[in-house]
């Protein structure tokens, strides 16, 4: 082979090894270009699905989701902004005025006995004017003054089945604390209280959400399995989606946990049985052949990750030494009430 012809094979070669490479960029060019196209359309789509979906059960349109925190000062101005409800037999507890007579009665009740007393089963961690500054977080809580549940004239009795109910709700929510929220896997700090539930008012709060009570309506065969799931417990502790779920196992526990007890809770039965298993987005459930409102999910996550009337530590940090009149050991479950 002469110079010559050499020189022609290794222009061959050359032109080969381009062409090869030259290929390669544009293969590599276009996957770069596919990748960027499906991000492009993910990130286009991804919000438009979300939304959707969460329009399908309620969360997107549904006006409570505006409630993005609740605090007492919120309960304690519902309460103010009201009208007067007159009921015969009954003081007031909504207006201005209840409020004022109400926060005279209490103020002048701890000056007087400023000791625990012995009515006292639960906040016995708490003497008496610690206890009246918690009161105050139930009322703004439920969005009633104390004339729902006491007789002014007398703190310590039991005059309505109001205060009993009430007793029986704390010690709920002290073992809501004490064996379900605080054992969540990598627990933030974060308590029930009674805010996390009633959002401003003390009976009738929403199991579902609007959107979700429609959707229920129109699939009637979704509303037998929802049915079913308040009439006794949906989630076997030892079944596979709770065990590889730990964090949704037990908040769905919990939630069965106050189902099947909730006849025993200090909720008042309805005086008769509901026309349907879903009324005014109440979700009602039988027990010992009387029918009541039963909680579900979005009774106190109200479409939200963390519930907006929850409370964590460090919020009652902020509050120091008086942090227990904002939320007592005993309702955070650390004591046994």
């Amino acid at each position: 082979m002469n110079d010559r012809q050499k020189d022609d094979g290794y222009r061959a070669m050359s032109s080969g090894i381009g062409t090869n490479k030259t290929l390669r960029v544009s293969v590599i060019a276009t996957i770069v270009l596919v990748v960027m196209v499906v991000l492009l359309l993910v990130l286009v789509l991804a919000p438009s699905i979300f939304w959707g979906t969460a329009q399908m059960f309620g969360a997107e349109s549904d006006t409570s989701m505006d409630i993005v925190s609740f605090s007492t000062s919120d309960g304690l101005k519902i309460i103010s902004d009201a009208g007067p409800n007159n009921l015969e037999g009954r003081e007031p507890w909504l207006g201005a005025v209840a409020w004022t007579e109400a926060v005279q009665a209490g103020q002048e009740y701890a000056n007087q006995f400023p000791e625990t007393q012995p009515s006292v089963r639960i906040l016995t961690e708490l003497n008496t004017e610690q206890i009246w500054q918690y009161m105050i977080h139930i009322s703004g809580a439920l969005g009633v003054s104390c004339q729902y549940c006491h007789d002014l004239s007398n703190f310590a009795a039991y005059t309505y089945p109001q205060k009993a109910a009430a007793l029986s709700m704390l010690i709920l929510n002290s073992n809501i604390n004490k064996e379900y929220i605080s054992q969540i896997p990598e627990w933030k700090g974060n308590y029930v209280q009674c805010a996390t539930c009633h959002y401003g008012s003390p009976k009738a709060m929403p199991a579902v959400s609007a959107e979700n009570e429609a959707h229920l309506r129109q699939n009637p065969a979704i509303g037998e399995l929802n049915q079913t799931w308040v009439d006794t417990p949906a989630i076997d502790p030892d079944r596979s989606y709770v065990l590889q779920h730990p964090t949704t196992g037990v908040m769905l526990n919990m939630t069965n946990w106050m189902q099947g007890n909730w006849g025993t809770s200090g909720t008042v039965p309805q005086p008769e049985e509901p026309a349907s298993f879903v009324i005014d987005r109440q979700h009602f459930g039988v027990f010992n052949e009387n029918y009541y409102a039963m909680p579900g999910c979005y009774t106190c996550h109200r479409g939200n990750l963390i519930p907006p009337g929850a409370i964590n530590q460090v919020d009652l940090d902020t509050f120091g030494e008086n942090s227990i009149t904002v939320l007592p050991m005993a309702i955070r479950g650390i004591t046994t009430p």
